[in-house]
């Protein structure tokens, strides 16, 4: 049995290169000068890695997240350090440095995995029929409030409890819609007027749940709707004085 020789991995960077190791990481990039700039950083930002880089197939998600975001910050960094030009950023990069900050890399390359899983559940379940889809968008779900929890406790310190708290109400009351619906295709009715009275049916125990349980997702909406409508409103009234 061979004798294991490293577990030192990388990537290339602009005039440089990234190598990243259980404890170090470090990044060589040849400046305009000549001059070879180096940095170095823990791999870990701790000790003691947390469950979710430990537990068996999580670790896989969590781990590709924090590798693409460092190779992409490191790619970042040997652009600027080689005296690159920048372009002008395009309307979409402006408001999504706007809104995100420095944590807009981390956050679309968590919603690139979230895209890359759901889409491969559907096309990998598409062949077993419509339940078999269903299925996999609600396993694509739970595996997406994995994925962005993480970011946003890190990026946004909002805790997986706060997270959760927030959305065990939603959670609950589409259960509820849930059984409430299969409850309509109990009804001796024609299968599609079955299917026209559930939309009906759920859209309304849900829209009515939401307003007695005050969700903030459907206080926000509802607040748009009626400001968009006193705009409209307001500007027919101006329209005929």
């Amino acid at each position: 049995m061979s004798e294991k020789k490293t577990s030192i991995g990388g990537q290339a960077l602009i005039e440089g290169i990234m190598m990243r190791g259980p404890v170090t990481s470090a990044m060589a990039v040849r400046l305009p000068g000549g001059d070879i700039d180096t940095e170095t950083w823990p791999t870990n930002k701790t000790e003691a890695l947390p469950w979710y880089k430990k537990t068996c197939f999580i670790r896989g998600i969590f781990n590709m997240v924090d590798t693409l975001g460092t190779g992409f910050s490191c790619l970042m960094k040997s652009a600027e350090k080689a005296g690159m030009e920048e372009e002008e950023p395009t309307k979409f990069e402006k408001w999504r440095a706007k809104v995100l900050g420095a944590s807009a890399a981390n956050v679309m390359n968590a919603l690139a995995v979230v895209l890359g899983v759901g889409l491969a559940l559907l096309l990998a379940t598409m062949r077993f029929g419509v339940m078999a889809m269903a299925y996999s968008l609600l396993v694509s779900s739970v595996f997406s409030q994995m994925i962005n929890a993480w970011p946003n406790r890190k990026l946004l310190d909002y805790g997986y409890r706060e997270q959760l708290r927030d959305i065990l109400p939603s959670i609950l009351l589409a259960l509820f819609m849930g059984l409430a619906v299969w409850g309509v295709s109990l009804l001796p009715l024609p299968p599609l007027l079955v299917l026209a009275v559930q939309v009906v049916f759920g859209a309304e125990v849900y829209l009515t749940g939401s307003a007695l349980f005050g969700l903030d997702a459907f206080v926000y909406l509802w607040r748009r709707l009626k400001a968009a409508a006193g705009g409209q409103a307001g500007g027919k009234g101006n329209e005929k004085t």
